[in-house]
């Protein structure tokens, strides 16, 4: 089977966001909420957009539940139970929104010959990395790069990483000021895609990274 491309990962991360806002979008506490219902049923629609828009808010949602939750646990005993089930399906539906914002933003920089720009290098080497090793999206391979690549002095400085939904390896290079570069690896050839770099214009990533526990 072909490995699949990051957009392909992202949609399939999206197909989970969506299951999980429909089993929100069926629990007594969305139903009773009509704020939380209309954030809900827009996760649920499986546009990707419609999706990002929503993932602060149905974090600060599910943070509410759980405020809800406690505060019937310690009420009296004729208090209203808490809805578990509402509770759990909200905390699946913001760790699915949560995966999708940082497949969303690896889809966008893991781009072949994409600039980065020196903020967006610091941020994902310096900032993100750690998180999205520990996490399980990426994986520092550039020790192993004997075992996917022929030597190359032109890949010497480079730095590889592979992304684990789809499998496909990168390398990404930093330019003496401080911007990089990011290459594709062909495994059957053994060898990065080396080419000229072209600047895409698309939205800045430092929104979209969400790497932190909740």
């Amino acid at each position: 089977m072909a490995a699949l491309t990051l957009g392909e990962w992202r949609d399939r991360t999206l197909e989970q966001v969506h299951f999980a806002a429909k089993a929100a979008l069926d629990t007594v506490m969305v139903q009773g909420n009509p704020r939380m219902r209309e954030c809900v049923a827009a996760a649920a629609t499986g546009d990707v957009n419609q999706c990002m828009a929503q993932g602060p808010n149905i974090d600060s949602m599910r943070r509410t539940a759980q405020g809800m939750a406690v505060s019937v646990t310690a009420a009296p005993e004729f208090a209203t139970a808490p809805d578990t089930k509402g509770e759990l399906s909200l905390n699946n539906l913001a760790e699915a929104m949560q995966r999708l914002g940082v497949e969303n933003a690896l889809c966008h920089m893991l781009q072949p010959h994409h600039v980065l720009q020196p903020h967006e290098v610091d941020l994902f080497f310096n900032k993100a990395f750690y998180f999205l090793v520990q996490d399980g999206y990426l994986t520092d391979i550039t020790e192993d790069r004997h075992e996917f690549l022929e030597p190359n002095p032109a890949d010497d400085t480079l730095r590889f990483v592979k992304h684990e939904g789809s499998q496909r390896i990168f390398g990404i290079e930093t330019k003496p000021d401080g911007s990089g570069v990011v290459y594709a690896v062909d495994l059957d050839a053994r060898r990065v895609l080396h080419g000229e770099a072209e600047k895409r214009r698309r939205q800045p990533l430092v929104r979209h990274w969400a790497t932190s526990a909740a």
